[in-house]
C-alpha cells in the first residue's frame, strides 16, 4: 500500500521526502535505499519498541531471574549523602533571571544564566546580620530562629557597565 501510493504520488509529479509508517523493516529499507527517502516510524510504534528496550534492560540477566537486586546497588561503597541545598539556591536565582514560563532566545538564555552566576557568586555567603524568631500557630510554643541575612549586593552590575564603556 506504502509503495503503491508513493509511486502515484510521484507519477503526478509530487516530490516525497518524508514517510511516517508502521515498523516494517522491508519498507524503511524500500525507501531508504532505492527511493532516498527519509523514513520515520510513527510515535506508536516508536513509543512500543523503547517500552520493550526499557522492560529488557530492567528485567536483568536470566541468570539473575528471582533474585533482589538490592544487593548489587548496595555493595557500591557509596553510601555518603549529598545536601542539595546548594544547588537549589542556585536554581531558584536562575528563575529570578530566568523564568520558565518565558521562552528566551539561545543569545539572550545564555546570558541570563550568566547574569545569574554573577549575582549568584556576589551573594552566595552573606553574613546574617541578625535572628528573628517566628512563632507558629499550629504549635505556640515553638519558637523558631530565621536567620536575617544582609541586603544583597549588585557590584556586577557596575562592573559589567563599565566594561561595556571601556570597549567602546
Amino acid at each position: 500500500m506504502t509503495k503503491e501510493l508513493i509511486t502515484q504520488l510521484e507519477a503526478k509529479g509530487h516530490k516525497v521526502v518524508e514517510v511516517a509508517h508502521d515498523a516494517v523493516e522491508a519498507i524503511r529499507n524500500w525507501l531508504v535505499k532505492e527511493k532516498g527517502i527519509k523514513n520515520s516510524f510513527d510515535s506508536w510504534h516508536g513509543g512500543k519498541s523503547v517500552k520493550k528496550r526499557i522492560q529488557k534492560v530492567a528485567s536483568g540477566l536470566k541468570r539473575d531471574e528471582g533474585k533482589t537486586w538490592f544487593p548489587e546497588l548496595s555493595d557500591k561503597g557509596g553510601n555518603k549523602c549529598r545536601d542539595t541545598f546548594w544547588i537549589e539556591t542556585f536554581h531558584m536565582v536562575i528563575l529570578v533571571y530566568a523564568a520558565k514560563k518565558i521562552n528566551f532566545g539561545d543569545d539572550t538564555y545564555v546570558m541570563r544564566i550568566q547574569l545569574a552566576a554573577l549575582d549568584w557568586n556576589e551573594n552566595v555567603d552573606r553574613e546574617v546580620s541578625s535572628l528573628q524568631f517566628h512563632q507558629y500557630a499550629r504549635n505556640p510554643d515553638r519558637m523558631a530562629p530565621t536567620r536575617i541575612l544582609r541586603p544583597k549586593s549588585f557590584n556586577f552590575r557596575k562592573m559589567i557597565w563599565d566594561n561595556f564603556f571601556a570597549k567602546l
